[in-house]
């Protein structure tokens, strides 16, 4: 595994979670969820 696997492997971690906050945020503000 070299240097450029581990930082896409980070990358998509992070994608993943901000995308994640995006959905929560939009499904709380519609009353969804929360």
């Amino acid at each position: 595994m070299n240097l450029e696997d581990v930082i896409k492997y980070l990358l998509w971690i992070v994608f993943f979670g901000i995308a994640l906050v995006g959905i929560y945020k939009i499904l709380s503000s519609l009353g969804v969820i929360g």
